[in-house]
């Protein structure tokens, strides 16, 4: 095929860039990063895109800070270093979320409840379940339903 100006020469060319380059720019996924150095005395944590799940793993997993939460946390976001002891860290990451630290020697347990302002969580009491009377004779003696 012939084409008379040379722009139109390069159309085929630009319609294929068209149809390549979008799904390249857009397929660049966010890459988040957790490291952690030091003792509970002396601690650095950087953050990068991290959520606040990915930095409780990355403690557990290197100072086995173990942590529960009855929120979602992945849509807490982290970015920046944070340094000094274990409790401070703990206290500038959960800050503007209710939670409870538990100290016990030498473990430490995170439980995130919620955000301030949010409903508390559901509560169901459940009554007891029935004491099993472990007697054979009044198991054999069951109570008859009357109709």
């Amino acid at each position: 095929m012939v084409w008379p100006n040379p722009l139109m020469r390069m159309l085929p060319w630009l319609r294929a860039l068209l149809l390549v380059l979008p799904p390249l720019v857009c397929a660049a996924p966010a890459r988040s990063e957790v490291s952690v150095e030091g003792t509970p005395a002396a601690l650095r944590v950087k953050a990068e895109q991290a959520s606040l799940l990915e930095v409780l793993g990355a403690l557990e997993a290197r100072l086995g800070v173990r942590h529960s939460a009855l929120i979602a946390l992945d849509d807490v976001k982290f970015g920046g270093t944070y340094s000094g002891t274990l409790e401070d860290v703990l206290r500038r990451l959960l800050a503007g979320l209710n939670y409870v630290i538990k100290t016990q020697e030498a473990e430490i347990e995170v439980v995130i409840v919620g955000r301030p302002g949010d409903a508390p969580p559901a509560f169901v009491d459940k009554p007891p379940p029935p004491a099993a009377n472990a007697n054979p004779a009044a198991q054999w003696r069951a109570p008859r339903r009357q109709p």
